[in-house]
C-alpha cells in the first residue's frame, strides 16, 4: 500500500470529521476562493475523486469522461456549475457522505497500483504516485478555505510532506530555469536552494518557499536534466525533523532543504 494514499484516506476522514461539525448555514457560505460554497468545495472534490476512478478504469473509460467535461468548459461553463448540476440532488449530509465512500474507494484503489503506472489525466499523465499527492494537495487545500470561512484552527500533520513534495516538483523546473539557464553544471555553477517549512506555529498554516543561491560543493552528484537532488538535512531553529520525500518525520513541525541541480543536458 502507498504511503501517499493511507496519508490520503486520513487526510479526507479529518476533513469528513470537520465538515460533520460545520453548521447547515455554512454549508451555503461562501469561501474565499472563487466564490465557492462549502458545498461546492465538497462537490468538487467528489466530482473529480469520480474522474480519478475513471482514470485508473483506463483510457476506454476515461477519454469519454474528459471529452465531455472538456466541451462544457469550452462552451463557457464552470467547474462549480458543472459539479452542481451532477449532485443537485444532493444535500450536504448526501454529499459529505458519497464523497467520503468515493474518496475511500479511491484511496484504496491508487494504494493498491503500481506506483509507476502512467494515468491520463486532463493535462500531462502522471503516474500513480504523483496521482495521489495531487488528490491529496485537493483535500488539504481546499479544505483550508472551510477553516477559514468559520474561523477554525487547524494543526498540520507529518502529512504536509505530500504538499512539500509537489512544491518541490513543480518548482523546480523554473527555479533551474533561473539559477542556471542553459548552463550545465561546473564547479564554479550556482544552485538554487529551496527551504520548505511547515509550523504549527505558522499562523497562515502554508508551506513557506524561500529560494537563494550557493556555491556547488565538492560533493555534487554528477549533472542532471532538471532535477533535484537532496544535498542536506537542514532542521529549522524550531524543529527537531524534516521532511523529506522519502521519509516520514516523527514530527508536524518540520523543514527540508533541497538543492536543485539544473543543466540543459
Amino acid at each position: 500500500m502507498l504511503q501517499v494514499s493511507v496519508d490520503l484516506r486520513e487526510e479526507v476522514d479529518e476533513l469528513h470529521s470537520f465538515l460533520q461539525k460545520v453548521k447547515p448555514e455554512d454549508w451555503i457560505r461562501e469561501t474565499g476562493f472563487m466564490q465557492w460554497t462549502t458545498w461546492d468545495v465538497v462537490a468538487h472534490l467528489h466530482y473529480f475523486d469520480l474522474m480519478s476512478t475513471l482514470a485508473l478504469e483506463g483510457e476506454e473509460a476515461f477519454a469519454p469522461a474528459r471529452g465531455e467535461f472538456i466541451a462544457a468548459i469550452t462552451k463557457g461553463r464552470s467547474n462549480q456549475e458543472i459539479a452542481r448540476e451532477r449532485f443537485a440532488a444532493l444535500d450536504a449530509e448526501g454529499l459529505l457522505g458519497k464523497w467520503r465512500n468515493s474518496a475511500h474507494a479511491l484511496a484504496q484503489a491508487l494504494g493498491q497500483s503500481d506506483p509507476k503506472r502512467r494515468l491520463a489525466w486532463f493535462g500531462p499523465d502522471m503516474g500513480v504516485q504523483m496521482f495521489t499527492t495531487a488528490r491529496y494537495m485537493e483535500v488539504w487545500a481546499h479544505g483550508q478555505e472551510i477553516y477559514d470561512l468559520v474561523g477554525a484552527s487547524r494543526t498540520d500533520t507529518d502529512r504536509i510532506k505530500n504538499i512539500a513534495t509537489i512544491g518541490i516538483k513543480i518548482a523546480s523546473a523554473t527555479i533551474c530555469s533561473i539559477a542556471a539557464p542553459n548552463k550545465a553544471i561546473t564547479s564554479e555553477a550556482k544552485i538554487a536552494v529551496v527551504r520548505l517549512i511547515a509550523s504549527q506555529e505558522n499562523r497562515d498554516r502554508t508551506v513557506a518557499i524561500t529560494v537563494s543561491e550557493s556555491p556547488v560543493s565538492a560533493s555534487t552528484p554528477p549533472k542532471a536534466s532538471m532535477s533535484s537532488w537532496v544535498s542536506s538535512r537542514t532542521i529549522s531553529t524550531t524543529s527537531s525533523t524534516v521532511i523529506m520525500p522519502t521519509k516520514r518525520p516523527a514530527s508536524s513541525t518540520t523543514g527540508a532543504e533541497m538543492r536543485l541541480y539544473c543543466s540543459n543536458q
